[in-house]
């Protein structure tokens, strides 16, 4: 029942059916675990971060990646000492996570960086701090803590999060070098673009964040498009064959560093919920953030800004599964 309601937006009700399971169960911690995301997407940090750390228990839960490392509970017993922190879930929670990084390195924190290896080429350049993919062997540390703890380690509320954007940058040869292949041209303003992320993940997850490139193509009347993702769903690829002025890049991007380069070739960039609008946010591109009528929690409910990327301008569905009627405001369509 929860779930349900929470996916009729019907989210304060969903919280109390969640209530009722877990008194129920109060071992069954996939109740607490959507619990936890119903909260932090009505803005309560405070309960939602704590209940968060239920990820690790639910069922078929990832485990701790160093199960022999002591857990750091608190930034008080960091001080001075040795932390490894790590990557967990995908791509997009690892660039708006980061942030916390070099607040701990303000603390005294000797950190180093586990994380996923297509963002290695990005990230290695980031902070004063060991960056190696996740898995190769530390030198011995005295805690660990996975990047999606930080927030709550800082007690992070909504109008506390880190907004020092830009919090990450790309290298002066590398955007050159992006520079060099796209050739853009001035007449009309240059976006990259995004409809759709991991297809595998999409279709898990009940395939809401898709957007057919057919909408965003519109677009290439008044400005140049620049499809900037990997995968292309088969519906898309039709679209994008049939349509050679929007430019495809995504053969060519190679890892996170590409990807990044790009973006700052850009005049600006439109985008589904996926790991480009962290990766544009965090580098403080203007970013359209195009979301489902219930998005993710770190989009907040109703709010057409972004208080982990300033930059960043949210458009949501208007009702459920309409991609049509997408607003800039009330009086205007974005299409």
């Amino acid at each position: 029942m929860g779930n349900t309601l929470s996916a009729l937006k019907q989210t304060a009700q969903a919280i109390a059916a969640y209530d009722r399971s877990i008194k129920i169960d109060p071992n069954y911690y996939n109740a607490h675990w959507n619990k936890a995301l119903a909260e932090l997407l009505l803005g309560n940090y405070e309960a939602g971060l704590q209940n968060y750390e239920y990820r690790w228990l639910r069922e078929g839960a990832d485990s701790y990646l160093h199960p022999k490392i002591p857990k750091l509970t608190s930034l008080a017993e960091a001080v001075n000492k040795k932390v490894l922190v790590w990557s967990e879930q995908g791509y997009g929670d690892t660039l708006q996570f980061c942030r916390y990084i070099p607040l701990l390195m303000q603390m005294g924190v000797e950190v180093a960086l586990e994380t996923q290896a297509p963002l290695l080429p990005l990230l290695k350049y980031q902070f004063d701090c060991p960056v190696t993919q996740i898995g190769q062997v530390h030198q011995s540390v005295d805690y660990q803590i996975p990047l999606g703890s930080l927030p709550l380690l800082f007690k992070t509320t909504v109008d506390t999060i880190p907004t020092n954007v830009p919090y990450l940058k790309v290298r002066d040869s590398k955007v050159l070098e992006w520079k060099t292949k796209l050739s853009l041209k001035k007449d009309k303003s240059n976006i990259g673009i995004a409809c759709s992320g991991n297809i595998k993940f999409d279709l898990e997850h009940g395939n809401t964040r898709p957007i057919p490139l057919e909408l965003l193509g519109q677009l290439s009347k008044g400005a140049n498009l620049y499809l900037i993702q990997k995968e292309v769903r088969s519906t898309d690829q039709q679209y994008l064959d049939s349509h050679p002025e929007i430019v495809y890049l995504g053969s060519q991007i190679q890892d996170f560093e590409d990807s990044a380069a790009i973006i700052q070739n850009m005049d600006e960039i439109i985008t589904i919920d996926t790991s480009l609008a962290h990766l544009a946010g965090a580098l403080g591109k203007k970013t359209n953030v195009l979301l489902p009528w219930v998005p993710d929690w770190r989009w907040l409910l109703d709010r057409q800004d972004s208080p982990w990327y300033p930059n960043s301008m949210l458009y949501c569905q208007e009702s459920m599964g309409d991609w049509v009627n997408i607003y800039i405001d009330k009086n205007e369509i974005l299409w």
